[in-house]
């Protein structure tokens, strides 16, 4: 596959979404829409690196892919969580080190999504995040596995089996949704059943063009700045009138929205309009690095909030434009010291050494995370 740096440009900005809804406060409401982001690029990733090894060897490894993903993955998340651990008091204050134990062991076996959903994300302390990258890992485990059956029971049965789990996806994820009596998402924003539309939106879209289908209205110009536009509009609409997550119609739009630029990232000629936007090498070098910024994003706003915002009172703004800026930083140094080394391994298991582009994975193999999709 072609390493298409619009792909990581594009988790560039999702990554800057989540730590808006992070450190935004009002301002941020609307930025959890780049997680949805994050899992339909995910899904289309996944499925074109499997479809191209398919087509390359005429089978696909399920041990070395699952093995890629741990190399990929569990080292930067590992040491995030000894970290949050060694930083305990200032990642979760209200809480304790065994409480704030617990939901690294949740975060660290990809079940946090669970702890969220059944019990409340104050259950995570200071992990919440991890919820994501939980959902990404459990699709990573099913759908590779799922894709191996229908490619064996003929090319026919794989759309339709796509479209049915999809739209198993949306009518549980709107008929199971609900506010709770604080006004935040209840269980079902959190657990996978309704949270597989977007990364399976992604699986089509990278089916269809694998298979050659075209889409003329996608491929013009004026239908990437389209979707894209129409993501940023979601964004500020969410946080003009202050919503929170909801399944029952905004996810879906971003999800699609998300999908239609994906194809029309990969499928619009190279250095072409929004694509020679997002492909900027700037914005392609911080989307390789958007699983840390991801990952290390909380925890530097709450060393913020804790030791430096008492002493140096900043704006709303100030607070996004430094948890980002140091979030940056903290991811550039975790790529640098830990996630190169283990990419280098995990290219041993017939990873690319720069395919496209991350709640997490950057730049290197498969995907991986809600930040980490490679």
């Amino acid at each position: 596959m072609r390493y298409r740096p619009e792909l990581d440009g594009l988790r560039a900005f999702a990554a800057a979404a989540v730590v808006l809804i992070h450190a935004g406060g009002a301002l941020g409401f609307g930025g959890w829409m780049g997680v949805d982001v994050f899992f339909a690029l995910s899904g289309y990733l996944i499925t074109s690196l499997l479809l191209a090894e398919h087509e390359r060897s005429g089978r696909m490894s399920l041990p070395r892919f699952y093995a890629r993903r741990a190399l990929r993955l569990y080292p930067a998340l590992l040491v995030f969580l000894l970290a949050s651990l060694v930083l305990f008091h200032a990642m979760s204050p209200d809480g304790t080190l065994r409480s704030l134990g617990a939901a690294a062991a949740a975060a660290g076996l990809y079940v946090a999504d669970f702890v969220a959903g059944l019990g409340g994300p104050a259950r995570l302390g200071g992990l919440e995040h991890t919820w994501s990258l939980a959902v990404e890992e459990q699709f990573y485990l099913l759908w590779p596995i799922a894709l191996v059956l229908l490619l064996r029971g003929g090319r026919r049965l794989l759309p339709w089996a796509l479209g049915a789990a999809g739209v198993a996806s949306a009518i549980i994820a709107v008929t199971a949704f609900h506010r709770t009596a604080d006004g935040t998402a209840d269980w079902a924003y959190y657990l996978p059943a309704g949270r597989f539309l977007e990364p399976l939106l992604g699986c089509a879209v990278a089916i269809a063009v694998h298979r050659g289908v075209h889409a003329p209205v996608l491929e013009r110009r004026w239908a990437g700045w389209g979707a894209a536009a129409g993501l940023v509009g979601m964004v500020a609409l969410g946080a003009h009138y202050g919503w929170l997550p909801n399944l029952a119609w905004e996810v879906p739009i971003v999800g699609v929205l998300a999908a239609a630029l994906v194809w029309h990232l990969v499928t619009a000629p190279l250095r072409h309009g929004i694509g020679a936007f997002l492909g900027w090498a700037p914005f392609a070098w911080v989307g390789r690095r958007s699983y840390g910024v991801y990952l290390w994003s909380p925890l530097v706003l709450r060393m913020l909030a804790a030791y430096v915002l008492p002493r140096v009172p900043l704006p709303t703004a100030g607070v996004v434009a430094a948890t980002l800026a140091l979030s940056i930083a903290v991811a550039a140094l975790s790529y640098a010291v830990v996630e190169r080394r283990f990419l280098r391994l995990k290219s041993r298991f017939g990873g690319a050494s720069r395919t496209p582009a991350l709640i997490g994975g950057a730049g290197d193999a498969a995907p991986a995370g809600p930040i980490a999709t490679n």
